[in-house]
């Protein structure tokens, strides 16, 4: 580098605080290189150049070709990079369905920039339908892993209740947690709002349903299993969660079997708790009281074989009283086995019965079946 431009670098870096390094001509075509010869390393630090003109003019289109083929490669930074870039970063035009599709791939990778900025998307209602649940979902999902922006606009959708419920205990949990990680602007709404008496309320609330559960009452040893397996609740804890689970179920509570029915499977609980025998016993418990939902669950443990040696015969009839009851999962799964001929005797009619009666609560997958029956006639 020449004397004078190394000097007037230096003297930038010291007065402006820059970061970024000097590119040099040899270091962008050792990029180029590696790039065209397949590095998604380098595919993407070029795409950021072209995006951010660092050592080459702006280009859009070049930006988008190596991001893209960065990304085909698996790179965990190509999409989020790709989300930026439609989303209107270093003044490229926006295109915001495109930006959310790229951020929904990163955010799916676990970026969590990505994370944060897709669940500002779904509240806003900007390059996704607006929905809230995943709004808070991704959010979440960002804050977890220390996203300070998210931590804040998480406490503050908790704050104002804008879609969903107000609740103080959590707003001040994310709040505190951004104000930690010094947000300025969190630090503003959580003095001004926050206080010991929200958690202690909490607190409070939380003792007095430990209290009655610890007198036997299977309802609230029942709602307390519910607070510990939310994961959105601040008292999250799966192993509190079994415990109370089965202190309700041994009682004979059955949405408490249900559940702990649920806890135990290694597909669907996927805890460290996972117990095959013990998914089937309290599954077959709750099912055996009535419970429409366990029913169906038994009647799928029957047909892989969960907890029970393989049964078509008894998935049949678990399905059946679960459909009657009206189950629409297990209407349209009975119809399956009315067209298929799966452990009963095949029948069109019969299947379309099941269909219809998953169709007319609005489950689409019967509705297609039932069109699809119409059209192969």
């Amino acid at each position: 580098m020449h004397k004078k431009t190394a000097l007037l670098f230096m003297s930038l870096t010291l007065v402006c605080g820059l970061t970024v390094a000097p590119v040099y001509a040899g270091e962008l075509s050792e990029i180029k290189q590696r790039a065209e010869q397949g590095d998604s390393q380098a595919q993407h630090d070029l795409a950021w150049r072209y995006l951010y003109g660092k050592g080459v003019p702006k280009n859009h289109a070049q930006a988008i070709y190596w991001y893209e083929k960065a990304a085909d490669q698996g790179h965990f930074e190509a999409p989020y990079g790709l989300g930026l870039l439609y989303d209107g970063e270093a003044g490229f035009a926006q295109k915001s369905i495109m930006a959310g599709y790229w951020y929904e791939k990163a955010a799916g990778a676990g970026h969590a920039k990505a994370q944060y900025r897709l669940g500002i998307m779904y509240d806003g209602g900007r390059g996704k339908a607006q929905d809230r649940a995943q709004a808070v979902y991704w959010l979440e999902e960002a804050s977890k892993q220390g996203n300070a922006d998210a931590q804040y606009y998480l406490g503050l959708m908790y704050r104002n209740g804008a879609g969903m419920s107000k609740d103080l205990y959590r707003a001040c949990h994310w709040l505190k947690a951004a104000v930690e990680q010094r947000h300025p602007g969190a630090l503003v709404v959580y003095n001004g709002e926050c206080n010991d008496t929200a958690f202690s309320q909490y607190a409070d609330a939380l003792r007095e349903q430990e209290r009655q559960a610890n007198q036997g009452d299977a309802n609230a040893q029942f709602a307390l299993g519910n607070k510990y397996a939310d994961e959105k609740d601040a008292a999250h804890d799966r192993a509190k969660s079994v415990h109370w689970y089965e202190k309700a179920a041994e009682q004979g509570h059955a949405d408490a079997q249900y559940r702990l029915g649920m806890m135990y499977d290694a597909v669907v609980g996927a805890g460290p708790e996972s117990n095959a025998d013990k998914s089937a016993y309290w599954t077959a418990k709750s099912a055996e009281q009535g419970h429409a939902r366990a029913q169906f669950y038994l009647a799928m443990q029957y047909v892989y074989g969960v907890g029970f040696p393989s049964d078509v015969g008894k998935a049949v009839e678990w399905c059946q009283k679960s459909a009657e009851q009206g189950n629409l999962n297990a209407q349209f799964y009975l119809g399956q086995m009315y067209e298929t001929g799966q452990g009963v005797p095949q029948n069109a009619d019969t299947a379309l019965k099941w269909y219809k009666k998953a169709a007319d609560q609005g489950y689409n997958p019967g509705m297609s079946a039932i069109r699809r029956m119409k059209q192969s006639k």
